[in-house]
């Protein structure tokens, strides 16, 4: 067998990771004819780093290269001791733009998100700059200010923060990246802020006012909706309904969520918010009535707190709604709950609220009724769905 010698462009960056296809020629004759080469495969024009060409005809017999043929930097190029190679067209060494990808938006919340990108392809050439650009309008590019700098790592992997976004207002983003030849973009995706969460501050605290209704994790994974009721009890997953699987209820009363999706490590808070602690409800508790009982296993926490947290009048809830003031801002609505075996009961006559903290197995809740102005704190099983209000961090 012919040994072989090689020409190699001079590598800018290492090509790990990149493309990397061999193509032989070992006919006779002209570049472009595909029997010419093994495989029948011709390489592309632009022969990426990482890819190598070999020239290795027969004795006697030739390689001519009748077309245009460039080699990126990092690619390589072999040729046969006493292989005649004849150059009728044009053979260029350079680099190109890299290519890349862009990743998927994660972490949306009312002014910030995260990206990021892939490097495919360095193009032969140092990348000097690389990030994520965005804008209201298609096809974003460097010419804007709204755009990251970040460095990848040896993965060429990259991550970006955006930030300084206005609520709900979709954006289109994509990554780019720059070297000696130019600036290539990843795919264009496109992506919706959220609203801010209507909320009110009760002492030191600042509660939602209203009870979620996402459908997201935080990283923008779907959370299942579930109307089965045999599926709902067998569940150890996230998961939400609407009450009586009524879509018509979900802008006065949100979701209800069993708690493996608010305890679910993904976050179904939005971000900037948590899921409020058992101690953080008896803060709650101790503002609204300073004879609040934080001690109290199951039962009664306070005879007025629930009345201070209720929507007042009959307009959700049952009669009397008796003790109702709203005088926190809280504004408390009945929206029920869901069983473990996937039952509906309580709506318009209870509210029940989940807590982050875990006792024995289940989970504490706060809970309010129409008849008194009291607030219950109980120990809830996790495969029940009940309502969510959210604290802000």
């Amino acid at each position: 067998m012919k040994k072989l010698f090689t020409i190699t462009a001079i590598i800018l960056m290492s090509a790990t990771g990149f493309s990397q296809t061999t193509y032989t020629f070992t006919g006779n004759g002209n570049w472009t004819v595909q029997s010419n080469w093994d495989g029948a495969s011709i390489p592309p024009s632009l022969l990426p780093a990482g890819s190598t060409i070999n020239i290795n005809p027969m004795q006697g017999d030739s390689c001519v290269l009748n077309t245009t043929q460039t080699i990126a930097s990092g690619a390589n190029l072999n040729i046969a001791p006493g292989a005649i190679f004849i150059i009728r067209g044009n053979m260029t060494i350079t680099s190109v733009a890299p290519t890349l990808t862009t990743k998927p938006i994660t972490e949306i919340s009312v002014n910030n998100a995260v990206s990021g990108g892939k490097i495919i392809s360095n193009g032969g050439s140092f990348i000097f700059s690389c990030g994520v650009v965005w804008d209201t309008s298609p096809n974003p590019t460097i010419a804007l200010s709204t755009k990251t700098a970040d460095g990848f790592d040896s993965d060429n992997n990259f991550l970006s923060y955006v930030g300084g976004l206005q609520s709900g207002t979709t954006y289109y983003l994509r990554a780019y990246a720059t070297n000696t030849a130019g600036t290539s973009y990843g795919n264009e995706l496109s992506f919706t802020t959220l609203l801010p969460l209507p909320s009110i501050t009760i002492g030191s605290q600042t509660w939602t006012s209203k009870n979620l209704d996402v459908v997201t994790y935080r990283n923008g994974d779907t959370i299942p909706q579930v109307t089965d009721p045999s599926q709902w009890a067998s569940l150890t997953t996230g998961a939400w309904c609407y009450y009586n699987n009524d879509s018509t209820l979900d802008s006065t009363y949100g979701k209800l969520y069993n708690w493996y999706a608010v305890n679910d490590s993904r976050g179904l808070a939005p971000f900037g918010w948590h899921v409020p602690s058992n101690s953080e409800w008896n803060v709650l508790a101790k503002f609204l009535d300073p004879l609040a009982d934080t001690t109290v296993v199951f039962g009664v926490q306070s005879n007025i707190a629930g009345g201070a947290m209720k929507e007042s009048g009959l307009i959700h809830w049952t009669s009397p709604n008796a003790g109702a003031t709203n005088s926190s801002g809280f504004n408390a609505l009945p929206g029920g709950g869901r069983d473990g075996s996937g039952v509906y009961y309580g709506s318009s006559n209870t509210g029940y609220w989940w807590s982050s903290t875990t006792y024995f197995g289940n989970v504490w809740t706060r809970n309010l009724v129409y008849y008194a102005g009291d607030l219950y704190k109980y120990n809830t099983q996790k495969a029940y769905g009940i309502s969510l209000r959210c604290l802000k961090d």
